[in-house]
This record gives C-alpha cells, sequence and structure tokens, in this order.
C-alpha cells in the first residue's frame, strides 16, 4: 500500500498530517510519526536522494502497518456510459455582458440557436448508443438558454412521448443567468429530479458589476423577482456564484447565501481568451488574498456549526463529508465519461467549456464520435497527470478543469499555477474546519451523510 505524500499542516497550535494516497490524518503527537514525516518531506523537497537507514526503514513498516489497519479510501469510480447530454441550445446567444464570460474562444464567434431537429437527432443519438441506460438527464446550456426557451418546452415534449413508448425516463436542468424566467418555461422543471442552477454572484453591488446587461444597467433586482417564480412554481433550485479573482470580501458573498437558505456553490473565475484580466487573472498577490479570506471563512462556518445553524454552502458541506468519508476522485468531471455536449451545428464535445473552440470536437452527430478524438478531451485521470501524481492533494482536486487547462495552456493535461494553488488553499482550510468540528462538536458527524462524488 502506497502511503503517498504527507502534508503536514496546524490547526490551533497542534500539527497534523494528511496522507494523499489513503486520504488519512493523522494528529503528530508521536515521536514516530513525526520522525517519518519529517524525512519524508526531507526526501521530497532535496535534489539527492535522502539515505533511508534500518531505523527509518523500521518506522516505514510502522506506519504503513497503522495505516494499512484501515480500509481504503472510497474511490469515486467514473462512470463510462453516457447518460447525459449537455444541449448547447442557445448556440453563444446571452442577452448579459459579464466581466468574466466564461467562452473561451474569440468574441466574435458565432453558433446559432439549435433547433428541434438537432436536439431529437441528439436524444436520439444517446438513447441508441447507449440503450442500457434508463435514466437520462438533460442540461440546457448556453449562451444564456432560456433565450430558447420554446425549444425547451418542445424537448420536454418528446422526451414524455419518448417516456410513454418506452421504458426510458428524463430528468431536465438548467444553468440560467436568471432574467429570463417565464410561467410558460417552468412546468418542465416541475419533473423529478430536475434543478435550476442560477447564476447570482452574491449581494446587488457585487452582482450588477460582474453581470450587467448589455446597456450596463443591473440583472439583480430582476433575478430576485424571478426567484419568487421559482418558489411559486416549486422548483428545485440553487445558486451558483462565480467569485472574481479581485473579491475582496469572500464572507460578505457566502453571508449573503447562507441568509437566503438556498443551496448555493461557488467556484473562482476563469481566464478567458477576451474579458478583462484584472477580474479574471490570478496572481501571488490575489491568491495570498483569497487565502487568508478563506482563513475567516472556515471562522464563519465553524461558528455556524458551534450555534447548530445549517449550512447551504454545497463547497464546505462536500468537503467535510468528503474529508469524513474519505471519499477519494480519480478525475475532476463527469465530461466524455458519463456526459458529452452537443451544438447546434451537429457536433459533439466531451465538455460544455470546449463547445465554442470548434477544434476540439469528438465528432458529430452523423458520423458518430471519434475514439482518438475523444481519447484526446476526455476528463483525465489524475494520476496520468506528471505534475499532479506526487500533490497532495490529487484525490481531493483530482486535477482540476480540463477545459480551463486548454484555454490556458492549448493542452488539458497541464493544470494552471494559481489554480492548483487556490485548491490547496481551499482544501487545507477545509481540513482544518473539519478537525475544529470534530475536535469541539463531534456529534456533527453522526448524522451527515455520505455523497456520490462523481
Amino acid at each position: 500500500m502506497s502511503i503517498g505524500i504527507p502534508h503536514v499542516f496546524e490547526c490551533d497550535g497542534e500539527e497534523y498530517v494528511f496522507f494523499s494516497e489513503n486520504l488519512q490524518l493523522y494528529k503528530l503527537d508521536n515521536t514516530d510519526f513525526k520522525k517519518y514525516v519529517s524525512n519524508n518531506v526531507q526526501i521530497i523537497n532535496s535534489n539527492n536522494n535522502y539515505p533511508i537507514n534500518a531505523r527509518q526503514q523500521q518506522v516505514d513498516l510502522l506506519i504503513k502497518k497503522k495505516l494499512e489497519s484501515h480500509p481504503p479510501p472510497d474511490f469515486a469510480i467514473s462512470n463510462n456510459g453516457i447518460n447525459s447530454l449537455i444541449l448547447n441550445v442557445a448556440g453563444t446567444k446571452c442577452n448579459l455582458n459579464c466581466i468574466y464570460c466564461f467562452a473561451f474562444a474569440d468574441k466574435n464567434y458565432s453558433l446559432p440557436l439549435m433547433d428541434l431537429t438537432t436536439a431529437k437527432k441528439a436524444i436520439d443519438f444517446l438513447i441508441s448508443n447507449n440503450p442500457n441506460e434508463e435514466y437520462y438527464g438533460l442540461v440546457f446550456f448556453g449562451g444564456e438558454p432560456f433565450i430558447n426557451h420554446q425549444l425547451i418546452i418542445d424537448i420536454a415534449h418528446y422526451c414524455e412521448g419518448l417516456e410513454q413508448k418506452t421504458d426510458k425516463k428524463f430528468s431536465f436542468s438548467a444553468t440560467t443567468n436568471g432574467t429570463l424566467l417565464n410561467k410558460q418555461l417552468l412546468p418542465v422543471f416541475q419533473k423529478k429530479g430536475s434543478v435550476i442552477f442560477v447564476s447570482l454572484d452574491g449581494p446587488e453591488h457585487i452582482h450588477n458589476r460582474n453581470r450587467p446587461y448589455y446597456n450596463n444597467q443591473g440583472s439583480f433586482k430582476k433575478i430576485i423577482s424571478n426567484i419568487e417564480l421559482l418558489k411559486k412554481y416549486n422548483i428545485n433550485y440553487s445558486f451558483r456564484p462565480t467569485i472574481a479573482a479581485d473579491c475582496k470580501n469572500l464572507i460578505e458573498i457566502v453571508d449573503f447565501f447562507e441568509k437566503l437558505e438556498t443551496e448555493f456553490s461557488f467556484e473562482f473565475t476563469v481566464k478567458p481568451n477576451f474579458k478583462y484580466s484584472e477580474y479574471t487573472e490570478f496572481n501571488d498577490d490575489k491568491v495570498n488574498k483569497i487565502g487568508v479570506q478563506y482563513s475567516n471563512l472556515i471562522e464563519y462556518y465553524f461558528d455556524k456549526v458551534k450555534q447548530n445553524e445549517k449550512i447551504f454552502c454545497n463547497n464546505i458541506l462536500s468537503a467535510l463529508r468528503r474529508i469524513h468519508f474519505r471519499q477519494a476522485k480519480d478525475a475532476a468531471c463527469s465530461a466524455g465519461r458519463s456526459a458529452l455536449t452537443i451544438n447546434s451545428d451537429d457536433t459533439i464535445y466531451s465538455c460544455q467549456n470546449l463547445s465554442t473552440v470548434y477544434d476540439t470536437n469528438i465528432g458529430n452527430l452523423n458520423t458518430g464520435i471519434s475514439k482518438s478524438k475523444l481519447e484526446n478531451f476526455i476528463a483525465p485521470f489524475v494520476n496520468t497527470l506528471e505534475s499532479c501524481k506526487t500533490c497532495w492533494v490529487k484525490y481531493l482536486c483530482s486535477g482540476g478543469c480540463f477545459a480551463e487547462n486548454y484555454a490556458e495552456h492549448k493542452v488539458i493535461n497541464t493544470p494552471i499555477k494559481y489554480k492548483c494553488a487556490l485548491k490547496k488553499i481551499r482544501w487545507e482550510k477545509q481540513l482544518i474546519l473539519y478537525l475544529k468540528i470534530k475536535k469541539n462538536k463531534p456529534d456533527y458527524f453522526k448524522d451527515i451523510r455520505q455523497i456520490n462524488v462523481i
């Protein structure tokens, strides 16, 4: 059994070690542990071979025996059966002018709205190539998908007909800016298992800076008004805030969503080809500032746990569950493994974030998927990434977003320096939160449920 590279960190004045290969976490209160970790860190940081003496070999055996007494980590097995389609129903059409637009292509790139013929062809392609699946998920994407709301309604009707004729079942989801919700569209998402992800970036002054209309008017009030529609129609929804690189108060953003008492998950901006770098690009100074804010965020959530307050942030809840149950991920996402993206021109992509970069397509609905192209753009296993093999956070981060890597480096297997730094900060702070809760509120984990992390 490989122990992996130890990561040493401090929590409340005490030292702890986290082992990458088996996701074991221990307090460094033992001389043998300290000697083992010290020697291994020296090996890692040295350009020379570290001489391991007989005593060290005995320590290694002792530690291995201790770790092997625990069960192996719970590995999430990446699904190789395609059961989800991301339909780019809006092409590149959008009614907002976000400062950090995720589109990786040139801003002059244009993709038309999808029509029903293409949508039906895509759904039929999904079923015929994956006939053993019983449940299929359709994700409406863009651009802003609800620009093409009638197509979404028509797709739902088509799937309803398929359900009546076959034993197949469908669920629907959409990632939307939340400005175009309407009463005709929402019944689609009342279907069991369906959800709408709303891109809201926090308090009004932050959101309106990040996500204005093309006339520079803010979109916040319209979205908040439309949230009432979601509640009225009993739609399952969640918020997806994006944190800009120049964020100065992460707690202000998180506290805003916690007070809304609605599930949310946040991510940091990616670097597109043409948007304002001040808001999208990280540097050492920005990463350090985020690190300080993340430390404050951990204290914020520790206080909530101590006060028995419910947490709505899925980033925190998922991290605590994964640490507690030692849930490892061998790949960062399901792109090309259980999900495909379809464009309005019939082209197929492994990832929706590459669907505006034509050269990354892996085939089309007429000729099918090219195995060689798919191999080039499938979500990679973290142990195939050279720079990740020896990283302590590899089975938590899982190599990061390969579409971001491609946008930055034009290859999928070279992680982005500052995104790696952010991931390490986040996971170390989340390990600290776990330890603080475990020490001060151990009963918190009695009812915590295991989750599917892929």
